[in-house]
């Protein structure tokens, strides 16, 4: 697709396969210049040849599709002030163009991206506001990508049961519908709910599942946070192994650094220093 827009220079084209192929670097963990390259022009392509953009042939309008990746994008880069300019232009948009499907679409990106910077309280108030409008307008997959990120922020938010219920029910309509990307995701989400509820053994199994799912879908982006994930629950079992933990997180953090993902990085860095430090007092 984008060797056909660069052949045509078509506006359209651009903007489409820009925000695809953002959108693929994204969720398989490539972050770099291609993908800011792509991110910053698909918006700008679109804005100066807005008629012949507006109308195309898939669900959401062509520029909504860029904007919304940006905010992800760019948090898992590090760069944390342009990820939040981004998500205020995803949703400044998306409000503005007055279209159900691209504001349910753009809040389930925003929903995300607030996942990921631990906003969990305007998380979920997004991805509600998303299931509402999927609810309204029949909009299926995009009402179980809505209600998982809406269970994954209560589950942060301490109402794990009710969490627990959607994520089943979320992954139960993923598969029937044949849809594998992101199951990896919310399979990790569950490990840490079953954590959450002392079903520490059941938490693990369910990690190194979405470890497996992940690396099968080619989800490459949730790596670090499943790998990561499985740490977490070792340490919280009486039973754990902590060198096992850290070998978790040193793998969650080559994998986060391999693919550029500096804000995953820091946060796992922090983490893995924070064990080391406990063991080291522990064995001093």
């Amino acid at each position: 697709c984008a060797k056909i827009a660069e052949e045509t220079q078509a506006p359209l084209y651009i903007v489409e396969s820009d925000a695809t192929l953002a959108y693929i670097l994204n969720v398989t963990g490539q972050f770099g210049d291609e993908i800011v390259a792509r991110l910053a022009r698909a918006p700008q392509v679109y804005d100066d040849n807005e008629a012949a953009c507006r109308d195309n042939w898939s669900e959401a309008n062509a520029k909504s599709s860029a904007l919304s990746v940006a905010p992800l994008a760019l948090q898992q880069m590090g760069e944390t002030e342009a990820a939040r300019r981004a998500y205020r232009s995803a949703l400044a948009w998306a409000r503005g163009i007055k279209r159900p499907f691209d504001l349910a679409h753009t809040l389930c990106f925003t929903s995300s991206y607030l996942i990921l910077c631990g906003e969990f309280e305007q998380a979920l108030k997004e991805a509600r506001e998303a299931v509402a409008i999927c609810e309204a307008h029949g909009f299926g997959t995009w009402l179980q990508s809505a209600r998982a990120h809406s269970a994954i922020a209560m589950s942060e938010l301490g109402e794990v049961e009710e969490a627990r219920e959607i994520i089943h029910s979320v992954m139960a309509a993923w598969r029937k519908a044949g849809c594998g990307s992101l199951l990896g995701l919310f399979t990790q989400a569950l490990a840490k709910i079953e954590a959450q509820l002392g079903r520490l053994d059941e938490g693990l199994r369910l990690a190194d599942e979405a470890i497996a799912v992940n690396l099968q879908n080619h989800d490459f982006v949730n790596l670090p946070g499943a790998y990561e994930t499985r740490a977490m629950i070792r340490l919280a079992s009486p039973h754990g192994d902590p060198a096992l933990a850290e070998e978790d997180l040193e793998q969650a953090l080559e994998t986060a650094r391999s693919q550029n993902a500096l804000g995953s990085a820091r946060r796992i860095a922090a983490r893995l220093a924070a064990l080391r430090a406990r063991q080291g007092a522990a064995a001093g």
